[in-house]
């Protein structure tokens, strides 16, 4: 732990300039640990300074970049001015909608088939339908209803021999 921190602050002082700092000349005698990690910072800190940068982008970079927004703006699409083609099925589909609305008013109403049956069937069904559904409640809690009487029959006589009992 100790010689992470050394580090850490060896290279923040390679990087401000200020060489080697003077509690690690202290320390370094100390410590071979210390001593190697402070000579490899120097000779790392050393190469990378006399390394130079490099600051310029290629000359064609400037170029294509132009080119390709260029490119870009000539493939957008261009501005279409409103045509008769363009809005010819609005008027044709609102023709169709009226047509079909005048044919639906103005057909003919079709007469039930002699001799069909009536809906006599589907009402007795229908019928039946409500009347059990009037019917079955009472017949499915008619056993629960039972066992609630008796279960308040046996509170009320549990209660009156508790009266009883008190003096």
């Amino acid at each position: 732990m100790k010689s992470w921190i050394a580090r850490l602050r060896m290279s923040a002082a390679l990087d401000a300039d200020r060489g080697t700092p003077a509690w690690s000349r202290r320390r370094t005698n100390a410590s071979a640990e210390i001593c190697t990690a402070e000579q490899e910072m120097i000779a790392l800190d050393a190469v990378l300074k006399q390394t130079p940068p490099r600051v310029e982008a290629p000359a064609s970079l400037h170029s294509s970049i132009m080119q390709a927004v260029r490119a870009a703006r000539g493939s957008a699409p261009a501005h279409r001015p409103v045509t008769v083609q363009r809005w010819l099925p609005v008027p044709v589909l609102a023709l169709l909608v009226l047509l079909f609305s005048v044919w639906v008013i103005h057909s003919p109403v079709r007469k039930p088939v002699q001799g069909a049956k009536s809906l006599v069937a589907a009402s007795a069904a229908l019928n039946l339908g409500d009347e059990m559904v009037r019917s079955m409640p009472p017949a499915m809690v008619a056993p629960l209803s039972e066992e609630l009487t008796r279960l308040n029959r046996d509170l009320g006589k549990t209660a009156q021999f508790l009266f009883a009992s008190l003096p």
